[in-house]
């Protein structure tokens, strides 16, 4: 009876051990990142895709768009840049590159290497889908360059295609849906 006794107590005792040494390694991890810096974030512009009309794809053209894509991706960039959370990276020098692989959300992965030649940990794609000339849908993932997995991803309904309304969006989105979730899993 006394080493049954005895057996019960070592295992929960060893049990304890096992998960301080694991808390102990989780800390020693976060401290570690925490000493590296913030994340390094490479913010690809924001895509309008495709129309589809009658089940075919139409190629929309980006003249329309790209003023008020420049303008939604640079504020994007700006308010992830803030807080020191994270570092945005230049992606200018990857400018051909990046022109060649667009659109970037058709390239099967191509964003990975782009991000990762930029030397960036983490990277942001967000697409625009218009439903109508004034219904819009806006969307944008945060994604891990090392395993390609999603870390953080919002979205919104755009009424009205606007300068103001799409700023209003990536605002939005940042705000509530992207960085609020950075505490949690």
């Amino acid at each position: 009876m006394t080493r049954r006794r005895s057996a019960a107590v070592a295992r929960p005792r060893a049990g304890i051990a096992v998960g301080l040494a694991g808390c102990l390694l989780a800390l020693a991890t976060l401290q570690g990142a925490a000493l590296a810096g913030p994340a390094k974030l490479a913010v690809f512009p924001l895509e309008v895709p495709d129309v589809i009309r009658d089940g075919e794809y139409l190629p929309r053209p980006n003249t329309e768009d790209q003023p008020r894509i420049a303008m939604a991706t640079a504020e994007l960039a700006r308010l992830l840049g803030e807080g020191g959370r994270y570092e945005v990276v230049d992606l200018g020098p990857l400018a051909a590159e990046l022109k060649a692989a667009q659109p970037l959300h058709k390239c099967n992965g191509c964003e990975m290497d782009l991000a990762r030649k930029a030397g960036a940990d983490l990277l942001v794609l967000g697409l625009v889908e218009k439903a109508s000339d004034v219904l819009l849908n806006m969307s944008i993932e945060i994604k891990d360059v090392a395993s390609g997995k999603p870390v953080r991803i919002g979205g919104t309904v755009i009424q009205g295609n606007t300068d103001d309304m799409w700023m209003r969006s990536v605002r939005y989105i940042v705000k509530n849906r992207l960085i609020s979730q950075e505490g949690q899993k």
